[in-house]
Formats: structure tokens, sequence, C-alpha cells
């Protein structure tokens, strides 16, 4: 199954974003802690109890759920979020 991962980078009690480059290498990390094979990250912006905010989407494609669930509670952890969304994608995808 494919998955969205979606998630934000502000850190309320530090009240700033996490810097592009060491969000690269956090998501390098996960990625190789569960065993994934690649993402895509997409940039948004988001608002959040009255606050914009940098939010970014994780495209996991063809991994199991306990996978997805895992990823996103660390990405929950790491950035200090009250939530992320975990999002099944239900298409078909083909690598050509």
């Amino acid at each position: 199954m494919n998955y969205r991962i979606i998630f934000s980078t502000y850190i309320n009690s530090k009240n700033t974003s996490t810097p592009r480059k060491k969000l690269e290498l956090q998501l390098v990390t996960l990625a190789k802690k569960h065993g994934l094979q690649g993402f895509s990250l997409s940039e948004q912006l988001g608002y959040w109890a009255g606050t914009l905010e940098q939010s970014h989407i994780l495209t996991l494609l063809d991994i199991q759920k306990d996978v997805a669930l895992n990823v996103a509670t660390d990405l929950k952890s790491m950035y200090e979020q009250e939530a992320v969304i975990v999002e099944p994608i239900n298409n078909i995808t083909w690598f050509i």
C-alpha cells in the first residue's frame, strides 16, 4: 500500500522550524531505520491553532501499514507535534 504522512517541522517549544538541510538528514536516518527503499517529500504552508507553519507531505510507496504508522509516530515525536496525518493512497502506482 502507498501512504502519505503530513507533518509539520514547527517545534512549538522552541518556536522555530527545522532547517531544510537538518530535515533532509533526519529523514534519511528515519528511512534507514525503517528500511524504506525511498520516499518523496513535498513542502506546503500549513495553518494550525492560529499559527502559519511549514508543513510537509512524505509519500511512501509499497510499504506495510505498520511501517507507515511507525514512521508517523517517529515524526510526531521528533517534531513535538500533537498529531500527524497518515493517509492511505488508494490507487495503483507503477514504476516504469
